[in-house]
């Protein structure tokens, strides 16, 4: 009887082995957070532009229910732009980062947008030289 109970949870787990959503369990965590993951690996491993397009495609398919973890992907997407020398899109991927999560109701968004992104914006954006009159 063992036995057969034993046998017949294997078929059943392994015919459901191809479901998402049992694969998400068995594995723990979202597949959106393992996607994220990812990119992450990708960007301490140096490798930007790969990374950018797992940030990309990330922004894409998910949305965090409380916003709090979008903004840190796009920060980091616009990283991988400055990383790879594409300032304009780095300036506007940090812009919108701005313009978005300035006033967040998540002190840990305002802090990231007020401590990290702003600055890295300054850094990036081109100095204008201001010409004195003649």
């Amino acid at each position: 009887m063992r036995i057969a109970f034993a046998a017949c949870a294997a078929v059943i787990i392994l015919a459901c082995s191809g479901c998402q959503s049992i694969g998400r369990w068995l594995e723990g965590e979202p597949k959106s957070i393992q996607e994220w993951r990812s990119a992450e690996r990708l960007f301490n491993d140096e490798r930007y532009v790969e990374a950018g397009v797992a940030y990309r495609a990330w922004l894409a398919d998910y949305h965090d229910s409380r916003d709090v973890l979008r903004p840190h992907v796009m920060y980091k997407l616009g990283e991988t732009y400055r990383l790879t020398q594409n300032q304009e899109q780095a300036i506007a991927t940090y812009t919108t980062v701005i313009q978005l999560y300035a006033e967040s109701e998540h002190e840990e968004v305002r802090e990231l947008v007020n401590t990290v992104v702003r600055p890295r914006l300054d850094e990036v954006r081109p100095k204008t030289s201001i010409e004195p009159a003649p």
